[in-house]
């Protein structure tokens, strides 16, 4: 067995043995890359167009060389090999790097470049890296896959910060068809983002099996139904509390 396999079982040997920690764990596992395209439009919306354009390049980039990587490169997930405890479905499909961290990630450690938002990247570097070790307590993902997303999260974000003025003219194209769109241009949301919102999500295989779940959970019971309102407010609480957060970083 090697380290890899060992540290899964080790972070995986947690999982069903505490229901709340379980149901923590599959939210952050399956909610929390909403929760980012949720944070970038409320910085776009506050003004910050620059930071956001450029995590969303970051994000497409990142799920772009993790798609490349997958071409070479396949990486049996842990329940491919009767390994851990599965808390949530998941198709059968290369593990390696993780989707989700990746795009957690390459925006997070863009905003981390610039000023304006460095401490909103600390914050959104710390929910992405939760956010990916969750995957593993649920079985869905290896440590080293996490790993090698913080690899080609790195890759990403600094390639885009370095290329950001070269970047500027499609910048202008992006930002003048939102302006046409909304016809307000203190309060366009980037064309970008929504393009990142849909693309990045949905190169991975996971996200088309989740969708196909929460249709279906629409015909669910009640119990489970009140189960989905404790995740919502769970998000909502996180979303209000990074609000309350950023009042208090700028009256400081």
């Amino acid at each position: 067995m090697g380290i890899n396999e060992f540290l899964f079982l080790v972070i995986n040997s947690l999982a069903g043995k505490n229901k709340v920690l379980d149901l923590i764990g599959i939210f952050l596992a399956k909610y929390t890359p909403f929760f980012f395209i949720v944070f970038l439009l409320y910085l776009c919306l506050r003004g910050k167009r620059k930071p956001t354009i450029c995590a969303g390049y970051s994000a497409i980039l990142g799920i772009l060389l993790n798609f490349t990587i997958g071409l070479f490169y396949f990486h049996p997930r842990p329940f491919m090999e009767g390994l851990g405890k599965e808390l949530i479905k998941h198709s059968p499909e290369n593990s390696f790097p993780s989707d989700h961290t990746t795009f957690m990630l390459s925006i997070a450690l863009t905003l981390l470049y610039f000023k304006e938002t460095r401490i909103w990247g600390i914050f959104l570097s710390i929910l992405g890296l939760l956010g990916g070790l969750s995957r593993v307590y649920c079985g869905v993902h290896f440590p080293f896959d996490i790993l090698g997303s913080v690899f080609v999260s790195l890759v990403s974000s600094t390639t885009v910060y370095f290329l950001k003025d070269y970047l500027e003219p499609l910048n202008k194209i992006i930002e003048g068809v939102c302006d046409a769109i909304f016809r307000r241009k203190k309060t366009v949301v980037p064309a970008l983002f929504l393009i990142t919102s849909i693309s990045t999500t949905s190169l991975s295989a996971d996200f088309k099996y989740y969708s196909r779940v929460y249709a279906e959970d629409l015909s669910y019971s009640v119990k489970q139904v009140g189960k989905r309102k404790r995740e919502f407010l769970i998000f909502g609480a996180l979303l209000g509390a990074s609000f309350a957060a950023d009042r208090g970083v700028r009256s400081y």
